[in-house]
């Protein structure tokens, strides 16, 4: 059996993103993934709040024979994703889902995030704050 890469991975890279040793992924699937699983396109948690991948979103509606869909049946081939077939609440479209595998696929190849300059990482800090207190007030007060 084959051990999963576990060299970083460059967000850069060009199409056929390697997914551990076996296969790769491209752009589009991965931004498919992404997108069920709750993550936008620069790799930022769209439920961070979420304890356990019960929490999560976990959903992908498309119809199978459209541009998303035939990326859904790609990743499904791959075993990245499960097609568990048309919803009478989704007029007749697939639902997909992720596998555990395809998650772990996305979180390879997560995104690196931004260095931060100090100013930006002030003003995020006060914006988790939520005191009530304007940003000019609230680095008054943490000068002291």
């Amino acid at each position: 059996m084959n051990q999963p890469n576990t060299l970083p991975i460059d967000p850069n890279a060009p199409l056929g993103i390697g997914c551990a040793d076996l296969f790769s992924v491209s752009r589009e699937q991965l931004k498919v993934m992404r997108h069920a699983i709750g993550y936008d396109e620069a790799g930022n948690d769209r439920y961070p709040n979420a304890r356990s991948d019960d929490e999560r979103r976990n959903r992908y509606v498309t119809a199978p024979e459209g541009d998303d869909g035939r990326i859904c049946q790609e990743l499904v081939s791959l075993k990245l994703m499960a097609d568990h077939g048309p919803l009478n609440t989704t007029t007749g479209d697939n639902f997909y889902s992720v596998t555990a595998e395809g998650k772990r696929c996305v979180r390879l190849h997560a995104p690196l995030k931004p260095k931060l300059t100090r100013g930006q990482d002030r003003y995020r800090q006060w914006l988790r704050a939520d005191c009530g207190m304007s940003f000019g007030e609230w680095m008054k007060l943490k000068r002291h």
